[in-house]
């Protein structure tokens, strides 16, 4: 999950080497903060103005650092310890992102990626975190594809895992280079069933760091609508005045055994996610739907009510800034068909998972010996992962009960039971939603399964509804493991805009050079 305030947390892309072309209600006050996002975000807190040497200071620091990472980088790509990619498309978004356009919400100010491979006629982009419609596009600089370094050697040592990305030549093509995520090894059978991945009959489930790599921002809470009149809170309060909220931060108090508002009540107080969004042509209408895989990046597809699926696996994070008392936080989480509470005991540091209100599973060492412990909850792929500070601490399996069933549009909810609690950063995510492109010509793993040979590999993009990878392909599924050229590690050259009055130039953006996962 990339917090970009969020740019791309959950392609077929063509590539390009460096050097020559390729294809490829307690008081509180929370103070003003800078936000960076996942699934990746800018800052966008305003500045009050800065002193003109130090920032030419800052400035020749950035370019001798620019300079030498650059040399550096040269060095490594001429001793054949890595090659240089650019990416040109946007099947990976928002993991990789190829050309784009940079937009800041006209009404939340969360920032997004727009891809330039089918740009809405309209000229305008809609927020994917406060549905806001009217983001103009017109004059936003086109702004360059990631550039990404690849270790060949990766693949020399072993073969390509599961989950991971892979840089690998066409297989009906061989002068292009793409990078996809690998999801089926070979002699194994692979099909797509209601977005998810099944191999050889089973469910693929995917490990909390790559859940966490793919990972889809539907909302950051740093970024509420400000427009009136505007969506309503998505967070909302049960029990009224139960839980109050600021700047995005949500408090619940409790003293002495009594409630926020002094009076003694029992049970749980819960703070309870909505998902509203505008209705579709009807302005000024909301409407409360299950969360679907509707992508900022896609803004020319993703409305298309053929691309449209409601997404039942879903993510939660956040951090605990104090908690007070010998009660308990709650976190439940729902796909429609299952409901799990995991119960948190601050003072013992011990969690325990509950599924239909019996005791499943527990974890201990629940440290919170630091202010702003990061939570983590996540119900994804026939699982449910939980996870503080980074660490995992519980994971419990289940087998998703067959038939069908409504998805709901309340999968997520924060409760308190005698526990006094403050948390901020409150960010909801989805899970990739795998499905086949309109108008695809082939569909490998799709219909019917998919038995891969005893050398080849059956690839993903992250972005599947734009995506060219193994489902499509006309001539098979499977790519032959001699056509792998290595393992995309680092966006080493991530571009990002700045304003000098008037002017707009495209720099390297520092802040965003990052591991690949």
């Amino acid at each position: 999950m990339r917090q970009k305030v969020l740019r791309r947390g959950w392609h077929g892309w063509l590539a390009q080497p460096f050097s020559r072309h390729c294809w490829a209600s307690q008081q509180w006050h929370p103070t003003q903060q800078w936000h960076t996002d996942a699934l990746r975000g800018r800052s966008h807190v305003k500045s009050n103005g800065t002193d003109g040497r130090n920032r030419l200071a800052r400035a020749i620091q950035l370019l001798i650092l620019l300079a030498v990472a650059a040399v550096l980088l040269e060095t490594w790509c001429l001793r054949g310890l890595f090659c240089g990619l650019e990416v040109s498309g946007g099947s990976m978004a928002p993991t990789l992102v190829g050309a784009h356009h940079e937009v800041i919400c006209g009404d939340c100010s969360y920032g997004f990626d727009c891809g330039v491979e089918g740009r809405p006629a309209r000229g305008r982009a809609v927020c994917p975190n406060c549905d806001f419609a009217q983001n103009r596009l017109d004059g936003l600089p086109l702004l360059a594809g990631d550039r990404v370094l690849v270790s060949p050697a990766i693949y020399r040592l072993r073969p390509p895992r599961r989950w991971e990305l892979a840089a690998f030549r066409h297989p009906e093509e061989p002068g292009r280079v793409c990078v996809k995520r690998v999801v089926g090894l070979p002699g194994e059978s692979v099909q797509i069933r209601d977005g998810e991945v099944y191999v050889d009959g089973r469910l693929a489930r995917k490990p909390l760091e790559r859940q966490r790599a793919l990972a889809v921002l539907v909302f950051d809470a740093n970024f509420p609508p400000s427009r009136q009149p505007g969506l309503p809170p998505r967070w909302q309060s049960e029990r009224a005045r139960a839980w109050g909220s600021a700047g995005g931060r949500f408090a619940h108090a409790w003293i002495d055994g009594a409630g926020s508002q002094g009076l003694a009540r029992t049970g749980i107080d819960w703070l309870i996610y909505c998902h509203r969004q505008w209705e579709p042509g009807d302005a000024g209408k909301v409407h409360e739907g299950p969360i679907t895989n509707r992508c900022g990046y896609n803004q020319h597809r993703s409305t298309h009510p053929a691309n449209v699926h409601p997404v039942r696996d879903v993510l939660l994070s956040f951090r605990l800034v104090r908690a007070s008392g010998s009660g308990r936080l709650l976190v439940r989480a729902s796909d429609g068909r299952e409901e799990f509470v995991v119960a948190i005991d601050p003072a013992g540091r011990s969690c325990e998972l509950s599924r239909a209100g019996v005791v499943v599973a527990s974890g201990a060492e629940f440290g919170f010996e630091r202010p702003g412990l990061k939570v983590e909850v996540a119900l994804v792929d026939g699982q449910l992962s939980v996870a503080g500070g980074g660490r995992p601490l519980l994971c419990y399996q289940f087998d998703p009960p067959d038939g069908p069933s409504e998805p709901t549009s309340r999968p997520l909810a924060i409760g308190a039971e005698s526990l006094g609690v403050e948390i901020q950063d409150v960010r909801v995510y989805r899970d990739v939603y795998y499905n086949c492109p309109l108008g695809a010509e082939g569909r490998w793993g799709v219909d019917l399964p998919s038995i891969m040979g005893n050398n080849e590999y059956f690839v993903l993009g992250d972005n599947s509804l734009i995506s060219s990878d193994s489902r499509v392909w006309r001539g098979g599924p499977g790519v032959p493991a001699a056509l792998f050229v290595g393992k995309p590690v680092l966006v080493a050259y991530p571009a990002r805009r700045i304003k000098l009055g008037r002017l707009q130039f495209q720099v390297p953006d520092p802040a965003e050079i990052r591991y690949i996962r």
